[in-house]
């Protein structure tokens, strides 16, 4: 939480959110600064409308269901093709980092 306030009244905040990805290549993750300013800075992220594609973390549904199968304590990958359940029919869970930004600037304590 930084000590300078939005224009509604509301303490700026540096958020940084973390994708790790399954064979991603290093760092093995994908990174966004989308707080009201940037981390280490008073410049403002470009983070200030909801639907911005460079705020939208898409995980593919495969990804979460990667559960391959174990043999002798260890997972079994070679070959592996991960199933999502027939129940589940998005390709993609998205979050979009404005809508969670806003949530914690509305829920904070701003004094």
């Amino acid at each position: 939480m930084r000590d300078t306030h939005n224009a509604q009244g509301q303490n700026h905040r540096s958020m940084t959110a973390r994708l790790w990805r399954q064979g991603a290549p290093p760092p093995g993750y994908t990174q966004w600064d989308f707080g009201t300013l940037l981390k280490h800075s008073q410049n403002p992220t470009e983070c200030n409308i909801a639907g911005l594609p460079a705020f939208q973390v898409q995980i593919p549904t495969r990804e979460i269901f990667w559960d391959p199968p174990i043999l002798a304590g260890v997972p079994i990958h070679h070959g592996y093709n991960a199933v999502v359940p027939p129940t589940v029919v998005v390709n993609n869970i998205n979050i979009d980092l404005y809508e969670v930004q806003q949530e914690v600037l509305n829920t904070q304590l701003n004094y």
